[in-house]
């Protein structure tokens, strides 16, 4: 029969030790994709391209000064409004009862003459600008918790900013502890670095904040910014961060990826998978980018879009002594991704088992030692 006779056909081959090669070429891909156009329009509407801004802007520093300022005035102003209802002296300063009922009697004249409220408004566009450059808000908050949160540390911030403006006022000895000065944006950078080091997180942000205060249209800056703040678990500072990085630079390829990882973090996961399939179209070289797609794919039960991407990822990679993986690890690792760091070193961990070499757990170990885990850490390097 038909049946027989192919079998006839295909046993020449095989007694011939030979076979025959079908090269398959599809008119349209078997897994669609969207295309780039597509992504980078849809990335252009999470995140709209803003203008540069303007150098009139005065920093964070000034922010302060003049916040300080602002706060002297307006304590010398309260200041005459005493010493002209009450008078110079001071006789029954000692009696706290009766300076209480002085206070009330003060600040009623204040509220009711409208000098209070004028006080207020004086101080009010100095506290915008403090806003503006040293917390760097400058949209709105997408989540109640999150006002909240930023209200608290701001009422902290301005109620001990005014307190050493009134020190000043005063002249009392100011102990801010200031920066040093002066700095370049390089040199910002290295003592933020040294801060993160010694995990003095509080010094690290003040410098990488100086450093976005002396130019706010640096992506570099805001996408640095954004790495340590996701190294102290500030994950919304880190979205807002990468946010204004694209804003600047929609094809800065390093955020498109960062602001993926955010999204995850955040369980956005049809907005994560935008900016990680953008980041390959604007690099579609980049190794890194191919494989942070598959490791996303994976975690979504996405094997064939994983498998795909691993392969495209491998085609771009040029180490003979490494791999997508542990190289992927090596840079998530300093961009303080760790769940990605750990994904794509158990990715190392299934693809080469009996071949795993030093660097395999060198990274492991400085994965443990990022997250605290200092007798895990240990274990690796002995």
């Amino acid at each position: 029969g038909e049946g027989e006779h192919k079998n006839q056909e295909a046993q020449i081959y095989t007694e011939a030790r030979s076979y025959v090669v079908v090269e398959i070429v599809l008119e349209k891909p078997l897994v669609s994709k969207r295309p780039p156009e597509e992504l980078a329009a849809k990335v252009a509407e999470y995140i709209p391209k803003r203008s540069s801004l303007t150098k009139h802007h005065c920093g964070a520093d000034e922010a302060v000064a003049e916040y300080h300022k602002q706060i002297g005035d307006v304590a010398n102003l309260v200041l005459n409004e005493y010493r002209q209802k009450f008078g110079l002296s001071e006789e029954t300063a000692e009696c706290n009862e009766l300076s209480d009922e002085r206070k009330r009697a003060l600040i009623y004249d204040l509220n009711s003459s409208g000098k209070y409220f004028a006080f207020k408004e004086q101080l009010k566009q100095s506290v915008v600008k403090v806003v503006r450059e040293k917390f760097f808000k400058t949209s709105a908050f997408q989540k109640e918790e999150e006002l909240h949160q930023f209200l608290s540390e701001l009422y902290v911030f301005l109620i001990e900013q005014m307190h050493k403006g009134v020190s000043q006022v005063f002249s009392l000895q100011n102990t801010a502890a200031p920066l040093p000065s002066p700095l370049d944006e390089s040199s910002l950078l290295h003592f933020a670095k040294e801060a993160e080091l010694n995990q003095n997180y509080e010094l690290a942000a003040r410098y990488y904040q100086e450093r976005l205060a002396m130019d706010q249209n640096s992506s570099t800056s805001w996408f640095d910014y954004g790495c340590f703040s996701l190294l102290v678990g500030n994950v919304s500072k880190a979205g807002e961060c990468f946010r204004e990085c694209l804003g600047l630079d929609q094809q800065h390829i390093l955020a498109l990826l960062m602001y993926g990882v955010v999204c995850v973090m955040e369980e956005r996961y049809d907005v994560a998978e935008t900016f990680f399939e953008d980041s390959t179209c604007v690099q579609p070289d980049n190794y890194l980018a191919w494989t942070i797609l598959g490791l996303f794919y994976d975690t979504r039960d996405n094997d064939i879009g994983a498998e795909m991407a691993f392969l495209e990822a491998n085609k771009h990679f040029n180490r003979e002594d490494s791999s997508i993986f542990l190289s992927s690890a090596e840079t998530l690792l300093h961009l303080h991704a760790y769940s990605l760091v750990e994904s794509a070193l158990s990715h190392e961990l299934l693809s080469s088992p009996k071949t795993l070499n030093q660097e395999y757990y060198l990274l492991l170990a400085k994965l443990h030692m990022a997250k605290g885990e200092l007798t895990e850490a240990e274990s690796y390097v002995k």
